[in-house]
Parts: structure tokens; C-alpha cells; sequence
């Protein structure tokens, strides 16, 4: 039995086999036209962890902070409330990364007094959490520390420790969402 060659891409949609259907196996076959989707976005996310997803360094914001493309793979530790931070630009990080997707950028908050920052994105860009979606922006807590993924002009909050009391998700609940 031969197994399914993976293509290191993002397969946009994933073919839903019509009932009209022939079966027909091998490469570029109906029937292994969804797992070759599959698999080939896992293959795609598991390259942009392994290229992009080590948060190799960490940087204090103490003001309003616009990222550039040069803080992926960053974690942005934040203190002030009311203060907005906001993602890069997803077209725009190819000029760092090669990508425009599957690039991450942490956060942890840790304010000394109750209050919220937030998270804004830029452009058509917008920011999921799984319970919500098209949010252009976010708000974290004291005591939060989240992962946000790029897909496709997406930020996905993919995982983390949230203290959010208004985000439906439970206090101290550890996210780690598939993407």
C-alpha cells in the first residue's frame, strides 16, 4: 500500500466527494483528495512551527506598541493597562519570515493593578479565539499569557493561560486550540 506524498503547502478548502463520485484511488485520486488536504496542511503547519514558532526572544512594551514583522516569533511581555498593541500586518511578514502565515507572536500581561490592554490587528486582518471570530481586536487580563498564530490574515488565539472573566472561557483555563 502506497502512502500519500505530502506537499509542504495551505490547502485552502477541503474536497467534499460529491455522491456522483467515481471511487478512483493513486495520486490525485477523488478519493484521497481529502486526506492529500490534510496532510498537506499539517505538513504546512508542522513547517511553520518548526521555522517560526519558537519564541526566541522577549521584549517589555511599557507604551502603545505598533509590531512590525520583526517581532514574530517574540514574546511581548505588557504592564500598563489601557494600553493597545497592535500585530503585525500578515501581508506585510513575508519581508522577515518568507511567510505570510503560520507565524506567531506571544503575549503575557502582568499588570500590578486590574485593567485590560488590547490586542488590535491592522488592515483586513482579524483575530479568532474559537468562540468568537472577525474580532479586529482583543483584550488580555492581568495574569494572561497567549499565543497568537497568523493564518491566512487570521490571528488565531491558538494557546495559552487566560484570566479573561468576559471571554466565556474559564479562569485559568490552559488554551490550546487546533488550528
Amino acid at each position: 500500500m502506497a502512502n500519500i506524498t505530502e506537499v509542504t503547502q495551505y490547502d485552502p478548502a477541503i474536497y467534499q466527494i460529491a455522491v456522483t463520485d467515481a471511487v478512483q484511488g493513486g495520486p490525485g485520486g477523488v478519493s484521497n483528495a481529502q486526506g492529500q488536504s490534510l496532510a498537506n496542511r499539517t505538513n504546512y503547519l508542522l513547517t511553520a512551527l518548526q521555522q517560526g514558532a519558537r519564541l526566541n526572544k522577549v521584549v517589555s512594551l511599557s507604551a502603545n506598541t505598533t509590531l512590525d514583522p520583526t517581532y514574530i516569533g517574540t514574546l511581548c511581555q505588557c504592564s500598563t493597562a489601557g494600553n493597545a498593541y497592535t500585530l503585525p500586518l500578515s501581508s506585510s511578514m513575508s519581508t522577515v519570515t518568507g511567510l505570510t502565515t503560520g507565524m506567531f507572536v506571544g503575549f503575557q500581561y502582568a499588570a500590578s493593578t486590574y485593567g485590560k490592554c488590547t490586542i488590535q490587528v491592522q488592515g483586513t486582518d482579524t483575530i479568532t479565539d474559537g468562540l468568537q471570530a472577525g474580532l479586529t481586536s482583543y483584550f488580555l487580563y492581568p495574569g494572561d499569557t497567549l499565543l497568537f498564530l497568523c493564518m491566512a490574515g487570521v490571528w488565531v488565539v491558538t494557546m495559552g493561560r487566560t484570566n479573561n472573566y468576559y471571554s466565556g472561557i474559564p479562569i485559568g483555563t490552559i488554551i490550546a486550540m487546533p488550528v
